[in-house]
């Protein structure tokens, strides 16, 4: 096997509550986070030392990074190309950490290499199509790594336990160890700490990204200020009554806990949010919140056909001469899956 091709799949996050900056800069946090079937298509292919990397979409930007320019001791050169002019192409990107880990790894081991594999002579070139928005709260980065995580453990049969996969994921990023399990999920810790929930079935969700987005560190920043002031963002979710409806199945208790702290930090600088809210409630959403950071907003519709629809008149309508995408998706119990080998 040469390469896999995977779907790394977009997240919402379903109630957000964020406590002070800890010591080491993260952020404690309490979420209920939900896949959706928007996804992000990554291969990851190996190549011969002596291989051209291919030129890939419009727009790509093919960077050598050789080991000089990583700072790591590493085995083989990677490879990021992208029809997405906006995404890092070199060791900046989060995909290309999630493979240089992976490709040491099998490098200390040997065992965890193809049989017949040479790691002296091989290369990797990882392909991303970018369907999740960046800087949208979607996890878009988070998820293509940790797709690179599991696609490199399949393709060089890296023998290592999910343990230390998730290791691997927290090191990368907060959000990554819930891109690698998917599904409804409550996280806390920094995002580390999960435990699964029963699936979130029978809603949809319509999503809807404003052309503008936001730094998540500058909303992080803004955020401490407001805490350190004593100021009230917005009202807190309540995550143990949200996990409880989760549980219970009970939609509408899920979506009066629907409530991000983050929000009104991001909406005084996008007046569009509040647009955006107001016109899902006008299409009969249970809920609308923002999701993550932003700036992205989702509403929670009863069923998928009503999402669908819904999402369809916004599009035809009040959004026609907006620059903002609408998108609508369906919950899906997993973080990313193989759909092709070769």
């Amino acid at each position: 096997m040469n390469e896999i091709s995977l779907k790394a799949y977009a997240k919402i996050n379903i109630g957000l509550d964020i406590s002070a900056r800890r010591d080491d800069g993260y952020h404690e946090l309490s979420t209920i986070m939900q896949s959706v079937d928007l996804a992000d298509y990554i291969t990851v292919r190996k190549l011969k030392k002596s291989s051209v990397c291919t030129e890939g979409y419009v727009g790509g930007n093919n960077v050598r990074v050789s080991d000089s320019q990583s700072g790591i001791e590493t085995s083989g050169n990677i490879y990021i190309v992208s029809d997405d002019e906006g995404i890092p192409k070199d060791c900046k990107n989060i995909a290309y950490k999630a493979a240089r880990l992976m490709l040491d790894e099998a490098k200390r081991s040997q065992k965890g290499t193809c049989f017949n594999d040479d790691l002296s002579a091989i290369d990797i070139e990882i392909e991303i199509k970018k369907n999740i928005p960046v800087q949208a709260g979607m996890g878009g980065g988070s998820a293509d790594a940790a797709a690179v995580l599991a696609g490199m453990r399949e393709l060089f049969k890296i023998q290592i336990d999910d343990i230390k996969l998730q290791k691997y994921a927290l090191s990368l990023g907060a959000d990554v160890p819930y891109c690698l399990t998917g599904g409804t999920v409550l996280c806390s810790g920094i995002g580390e700490v999960i435990t699964k929930l029963p699936d979130l079935v029978g809603c949809g969700f319509v999503i809807i990204k404003p052309f503008k987005g936001m730094s998540t560190g500058e909303i992080f920043n803004e955020f401490d200020k407001s805490e350190a002031n004593g100021l009230k963002t917005v009202l807190r979710p309540d995550i143990y009554k949200l996990k409880a409806a989760v549980i219970q199945h009970d939609l509408d208790a899920v979506s009066k806990q629907a409530v991000n702290v983050l929000e009104s930090i991001v909406a005084k600088r996008l007046p569009e949010i509040k647009t955006i809210k107001k016109a899902l409630y006008d299409e009969g959403a249970m809920a609308a919140s923002m999701t993550g950071s932003g700036s992205a907003v989702y509403g929670i519709f009863k069923d998928m056909d009503t999402a669908v629809s819904s999402a369809g008149r916004l599009k035809k309508t009040f959004f026609l001469n907006t620059d903002v995408r609408i998108i609508s998706a369906g919950n899906i119990n997993k973080g990313w899956e193989v759909y092709r080998h070769g």
